[in-house]
């Protein structure tokens, strides 16, 4: 309403009741206040490449069309590089399915928090502690005579790791960096495999296969005839 007499324009808001909700007729159109988005529960641990779901609660309904987008800050807690893991399109409280990235590196300190757009809404951030052991080791030597000693360096990285190791000639060990023999009979070399499987405190898993060679011994009838 202006005023007779001066260069104002008083704009007085009038209250409305806009569906389920409340908005506010102003001199620049509706304005709906926010749907009071809080999260509520996710998981507290969570295996790089798995499912999580996030729940999450209104204190009044969104409108339609509204989509919920749940996002995953870095390993330091920031959300200036955030991923969206998952998304939902509702006016009312649920849960919302996600799926933390595979290539999620190990963190005490992310979070997660959600946003909606209709009307634009965040809500408050919940930590989360990625779980992405990498299973590593080293042979030495790679290449040996058969019967010689061969270790396996045990170089994985993760929370609380444990170890299972299996051979293929069937040997097995649950030893951070065991040492083995590998025998082979023939005039020529063998091929073995060792593969580690590394598990975390928190039951993620990583595994990793490598080869390596063993110089075959001689049959003891070929060593007859060579004398």
């Amino acid at each position: 309403m202006k005023l007779r007499g001066t260069n104002y324009i008083i704009i007085f808001p009038v209250l409305l009741v806009l569906g389920l909700g409340l908005g506010f007729l102003t001199g620049q159109g509706i304005f709906t206040p926010h749907s009071g988005l809080s999260l509520t529960r996710a998981d507290s641990v969570a295996c790089a490449g798995s499912a999580i779901q996030v729940k999450y609660t209104l204190t009044s309904t969104a409108d339609s069309g509204n989509i919920f987008r749940v996002y995953l800050s870095d390993s330091s807690g920031n959300f200036g590089t955030s991923v969206q893991i998952g998304n939902r399109t509702d006016t009312l409280a649920g849960t919302i399915n996600c799926t933390i990235p595979a290539g999620a590196v190990n963190g005490s300190n992310y979070r997660l928090r959600i946003i909606g757009n209709l009307p634009a809404d965040t809500s408050n951030t919940v930590k989360i502690i990625i779980d992405n052991p990498k299973a590593q080791f080293g042979i030495s030597p790679d290449s040996v005579c058969s019967g010689n000693n061969i270790t396996f360096t045990n170089t994985s990285a993760g929370f609380g790791l444990t170890y299972k190791w299996t051979f293929s000639d069937g040997q097995t060990s649950t030893s951070t960096s065991p040492t083995a023999n590998f025998y082979s009979a023939g005039g020529g070399f063998a091929t073995f495999q060792a593969t580690l499987v590394a598990t975390s405190k928190h039951g993620c898993k990583d595994s990793l296969t490598k080869s390596f060679v063993v110089k075959q011994r001689p049959h003891a009838d070929l060593m007859v005839l060579l004398s």
